[in-house]
């Protein structure tokens, strides 16, 4: 009799997004492998830890955490929200510089201006790639739920350049009453994720920015 085996190869998909963790119990096991069988718990990560979603294999998301990239792992992806994969808000490009993303409860403005300075603080700054930026964030306009928080370049959007208006995702979790806006900006060597995370309950915002590759 013959005897037919077969294997079964499960092939990465890159996702490059944001996410954060969602759990019934208030947290998640972070493991050192997709494989269930086999993996060991190595980190844990709380509800509403922000990571990066690199590549998902099968159900699992390989992931790190943006506020400290030696902390990474996989995830089952039914405990992570995508960002992307959430964001269900409406856009109206305005043009080039400007952009209205909206639901019926939040509306959030983002404008770019040209960048008309001759020097930057390259040790603080995000993108450059040695060369001067073209563009930086003007600000950010945000209607939230009768709130309005204003974030400008003097402080949360502060050493941001090569803004991309057109690369942005917005996810709202209504549990916990938290925002999430993120934006992919500037390309090649220069390219960097940054995620601004706006509380309405405390007021508190927080900006995360990061190079996920």
């Amino acid at each position: 009799m013959r005897v037919s085996t077969f294997f079964f190869l499960i092939v990465p998909i890159a996702i490059y997004s944001q996410g954060f963790v969602k759990d019934t119990d208030g947290f998640v096991n972070v493991r050192d492998t997709y494989d269930f069988k086999i993996s060991k718990v190595i980190d844990t990560f709380h509800n509403n830890h922000l990571v990066w979603i690199n590549d998902q294999l099968g159900n699992w998301y390989e992931v790190w955490s943006i506020k400290n990239k030696d902390r990474s792992g996989y995830i089952h992806k039914s405990r992570i929200l995508d960002i992307n994969e959430k964001d269900n808000f409406n856009r109206k490009k305005i043009n080039e510089n400007k952009l209205l993303l909206f639901t019926d409860r939040i509306k959030i403005f983002v404008e770019r201006k040209k960048f008309e300075r001759v020097e930057i603080d390259t040790k603080n700054s995000y993108d450059t790639d040695g060369n001067l930026p073209r563009f930086e964030y003007k600000n950010i306009t945000i209607d939230f739920q009768n709130k309005k928080y204003m974030l400008t370049n003097e402080d949360y959007l502060k050493h941001l350049y090569e803004s991309n208006v057109n690369d942005m995702s917005v996810c709202y979790n209504g549990n916990d009453n938290l925002l999430y806006i993120s934006s992919l900006n500037s390309d090649g060597a220069g390219a960097y994720a940054v995620v601004w995370i706006i509380n309405n309950d405390t007021d508190k915002i927080e900006r995360i920015t990061t190079i996920p590759f």
